[in-house]
C-alpha cells in the first residue's frame, strides 16, 4: 500500500509494510519529488526545478474556470502519475491525501485519475491524515486521559487550522478553518515593502528575484536582530519592519487556536516562519515530520480504520451542494449522515444537484411518482463529499453526470498520447537544430575536397556487408554492437579523440555502467546515440549537454572524496572574501552537503544528485 501527498510543488510518497510506514526515495535519492512541469516550446518535462519557466498543475486545476483548462491540468496530473509509476514502480494500491476544502469537481477528477491507474485507490482528507498520525504516536497517552490536538498548516496559497478531541479510540474533529493566504503572500508582502522603499521597483518583475526574496523572508522571520539587504533593489529591510507586516498574517492564524488546546503542531514550509509566543511554544509538541505527515498519515488512517482501532467523528469545510433550491450539505456539517427530505417534484421535470456557482454534478428526470402523499427522498453523504440520493418515492432516470471514469480516461489517454508525440517530435527537432548549428559553425574550417582527389577506402575486411565502401569525404557507418571489435579499434585509431571517447562511452552504456546515472530524458538521448550510424552526428550527439551531464555524474559519484575536498577548498577561499554573516551561510551549506553526500554514498543512492551537490555554484549561491 502506497500513501501519496501530491502537493503544489512537491510530491511525497510513503509505503506501508506490516504496521510500519516509511518514506520512499525516487531513483535520484530524493524524498521530495517536484510536481511542476517545465515548458520549452510546448515540450513538457516533469520534475523541473526551474523557477522561471515552470507551471504547477495541482494549483491550476483548483483555480481553472473552464472545462478545457481543467482537462489540460488533469492531463498533466495523469501524465505525472504515470511518470511516477514508471520512475518509482508504484504498487497497484494507493491512498492519496487531499485538502477537504478542495472543490467538488477537483476531487471527482483526482478520484477518477487514480482509479484509472491503480486497482485500488482512495482519497483521504488531509486533516484526518494528520489526526491519524498523531493519534498513532500518542495512542498510549490518550488511553489514560483525553487531549485536544491542533495543527496549523501554511501552504503556498492557503493556510489551514484544525483541532481534534482524542480519547481512547475516538477522534472527533472540533474545528476546521481555511484562511486565504499562504507563503506566496509572504513573498509578495516582502516585495511590496521593497517597492515602498524604492518606487523605481513599481514595474519590476518579482519572479526575477524570487529566490532572494524567499531566503530573506526566512532570515528575517527567524533572526530577530538581523536585517537583510537586496542589492538588486537597493533596499535594506529590518526585522522589526518585516514583523510589523507579517504579524497581520500571523495574528489571524494564532487567533484560531482555542484556549483548551493541549498539543500543537506546525506543518508545511510556510509554518516555519511563524514566531510563536511563549504560551504556544509550551504546547508545541514537534512529534511529526512536517513534510512527510500527509503521505504517511494516509497509510496510518487506513491501518487504524481498517483494524477498527480508531473511530472518527468529523466535520468539514465544504462547498454547499444543492438539489434544486434545497441545500443538502454545507460548511461545518457532521458526517457520515443520512437525511430524509419531504419533496414535491413534478413528473417529467428535471432535477439538478449542483454547486452554488451552478456547476451541475448530476441531473435526473422524474418519470413517475410512486405516491402523491408527502413523497420523500433520502440523502446520504460522507467525508469524501460524496452525496447519494435515494428517490424512494419516485421513478427517475439519470440524464447527466459531471465526471465519469470512462469519459475522463478516454480524454486523458488521447491527450497524453498527443503530448508524447509532441515530446518526441520536439526532441528530434532540438537535435536536428543542434546538428545544423554545429555543422554551420564547423563549415568554414573544413577544407573542400578536390574533384580529382583520389579515393581512400577503409580496409575491405572491416566493411559492413552489402554496403559500398566509404569515401574519405563521407562519414563512415557507425557499427552496431554485434560487429567485430577490430572495427571499433580501427575507428578509434583513424579518428579524433572525441570519437574514441564516444565509442568507449557507448560500450560502457551497453555494459550497464551508466544506468543509475540517467533519468527518463537522458535515456531517450542515449537511445538516439546508440542507434546513430553517422560518424559526425555521433560526435555531435556525444557532445550534447545531456550526455556530458551523464558522464559528469558518474565521474563525481566515483570520485566523490576528491570532489568534496575541492568543494571544501573552494568554500574556504570564498569565506575569506565575504562578511562574517555570509560566512555562516557558507559553513552551514557545506555541512549540509557533506551530510547528504555521506548519506547517499553509505546507502548506495543519489547517483543523479551527488554531482549537483558537489557543484561549486551552490557555494556561490549560499554566499549571496
Amino acid at each position: 500500500m502506497i500513501g501519496l501527498d501530491l502537493g503544489n510543488y512537491n510530491a511525497i510518497l510513503a509505503k506501508l509494510v506490516g504496521n510500519e510506514t516509511s518514506t520512499i526515495m525516487d531513483s535520484t535519492g530524493m524524498r521530495q519529488i517536484p510536481t511542476s512541469i517545465r515548458y520549452d516550446n510546448d515540450h513538457r518535462q516533469f520534475k523541473s526545478r526551474s523557477s522561471k519557466s515552470e507551471t504547477n498543475f495541482m494549483h491550476k486545476l483548483e483555480t481553472a474556470m473552464t472545462i478545457p483548462d481543467q482537462m489540460k491540468q488533469c492531463t498533466n496530473i495523469f501524465g505525472f502519475i504515470q511518470f511516477l509509476k514508471s520512475d518509482i514502480e508504484l504498487q497497484s494500491k494507493i491512498l492519496m491525501a487531499y485538502p477537504s476544502h478542495q472543490s467538488y469537481y477537483t476531487r471527482c477528477m483526482l478520484d477518477s485519475i487514480l482509479k484509472a491507474n491503480f486497482s485500488y485507490a482512495q482519497l483521504v482528507p488531509a486533516h484526518l491524515c494528520v489526526a491519524a498520525q498523531y493519534f498513532f504516536r500518542r495512542y498510549t497517552d490518550i488511553q489514560a486521559k483525553p487531549l485536544k490536538f491542533a495543527f496549523i498548516q501554511v501552504n503556498e496559497f492557503d493556510s489551514v487550522y484544525a483541532s481534534f478531541q482524542m480519547y481512547r479510540d475516538s477522534v472527533t474533529t472540533k474545528t476546521y478553518k481555511v484562511l486565504p493566504f499562504g507563503s506566496s503572500n509572504f513573498d509578495q508582502m516582502l516585495f511590496q515593502m521593497c517597492q515602498m522603499k524604492n518606487p523605481q521597483l513599481k514595474n519590476y518583475d518579482m519572479n526575477k528575484s524570487l529566490s532572494d526574496i524567499k531566503k530573506a523572508k526566512i532570515s528575517l522571520s527567524l533572526e530577530q536582530d538581523t536585517s537583510v539587504t537586496f542589492p538588486d533593489f537597493d533596499v535594506r529591510i529590518k526585522f522589526t519592519e518585516f514583523m510589523q507586516y507579517f504579524q497581520q498574517y500571523q495574528s489571524q492564524l494564532l487567533q484560531c487556536i482555542e484556549s483548551d488546546v493541549t498539543c500543537l503542531e506546525l506543518l508545511g514550509g510556510g509554518a516555519r516562519l511563524l514566531v510563536l509566543p511563549d504560551c504556544y511554544k509550551k504546547i508545541q509538541t514537534k512529534r511529526m515530520n512536517p513534510d512527510e505527515v500527509l503521505a504517511q498519515g494516509a497509510l496510518v488512517y487506513y491501518l487504524l480504520s481498517s483494524q477498527k482501532k480508531m473511530v472518527v467523528s468529523d466535520l468539514y469545510q465544504s462547498q454547499a451542494i444543492l438539489l434544486g433550491t434545497t441545500q443538502l450539505t454545507g460548511p461545518n456539517m457532521k458526517y457520515p449522515t443520512s437525511t430524509t427530505l419531504k419533496t414535491n417534484f413534478a413528473e417529467n421535470s428535471l432535477i439538478q444537484m449542483c454547486l452554488p456557482n451552478k456547476f451541475v454534478i448530476k441531473e435526473w428526470k422524474i418519470l413517475k411518482k410512486k405516491t402523491y402523499f408527502n413523497p420523500q427522498i433520502v440523502v446520504t453523504f460522507n467525508y469524501l463529499q460524496e452525496v447519494e440520493i435515494d428517490f424512494k418515492d419516485y421513478e427517475v432516470q439519470e440524464t447527466f453526470s459531471c465526471v465519469t471514469d470512462k469519459q475522463l480516461l478516454d480524454t486523458l489517454n488521447k491527450a497524453e498520447v498527443d503530448l508524447r508525440l509532441m515530446d518526441k517530435k520536439h526532441l528530434e527537432d532540438l537535435l536536428e537544430q543542434e546538428r545544423v548549428d554545429q555543422s554551420e559553425s564547423q563549415q568554414p574550417t573544413m577544407p573542400e575536397p578536390e574533384l580529382n582527389q583520389p579515393q581512400q577506402n577503409y580496409p575491405t575486411q572491416y566493411q559492413p556487408k552489402n554496403e559500398p565502401q566509404v569515401q574519405q569525404n563521407q562519414a563512415p557507418r557507425f557499427p552496431p554492437h554485434s560487429q567485430p571489435q577490430e572495427y571499433q579499434q580501427q575507428q578509434q585509431q583513424s579518428e579524433d579523440p572525441q570519437l574514441e571517447e564516444a565509442v568507449i562511452f557507448i560500450e560502457q552504456v551497453r555494459q550497464g555502467e551508466f544506468e543509475k546515472y540517467m533519468n527518463v530524458m537522458d535515456m531517450k538521448m542515449v537511445d538516439r546515440l546508440l542507434n546513430e550510424q553517422n560518424q559526425r552526428s555521433l560526435i555531435e550527439l556525444f557532445n550534447t549537454e545531456i550526455i556530458q551531464n551523464i558522464i559528469n555524474r558518474r565521474k563525481c559519484y566515483v570520485n566523490w572524496k576528491e570532489k568534496l575536498q575541492q568543494l571544501e577548498s573552494y568554500a574556504q577561499d570564498k569565506m575569506k572574501r565575504v562578511s562574517e554573516h555570509k560566512k555562516k551561510y557558507v559553513e552551514k551549506y557545506v555541512k549540509q552537503v557533506k551530510d547528504q553526500v555521506f548519506g547517499y554514498i553509505k546507502s548506495g543512492n543519489g547517483h543523479l544528485v551527488v554531482a549537483e551537490l558537489l557543484d561549486t555554484q551552490g557555494v556561490d549561491q549560499a554566499a549571496e
